[in-house]
């Protein structure tokens, strides 16, 4: 992995990774204040978002061709 910004980190695939509100709490944020994320966090998200439902998709698309070619060739 890669790091471009202090916070920003890419894969070796070039994938956008983004923290947890889980497993990354700011320091300047008190337990139980709400952090109201910025638009250009909303916006990466939102955006992996629909890559990963275009992925999930393409996904389910091949596993129907490979499912179709496996019921061809057990037909043989």
């Amino acid at each position: 992995m890669r790091r471009y910004a202090k916070t920003r980190m890419v894969s070796k695939m070039g994938h956008t990774l983004v923290d947890s509100v889980a497993t990354s709490f700011p320091t300047t944020v008190s337990p139980g204040r709400i952090v109201e994320p910025d638009n250009l966090d909303m916006k990466t998200v939102k955006i992996q978002i629909a890559e990963y439902k275009a992925l999930g998709q393409a996904a389910e698309a091949e596993r129907g061709k490979l499912i179709e070619m496996v019921n061809i060739l057990q037909k043989r």
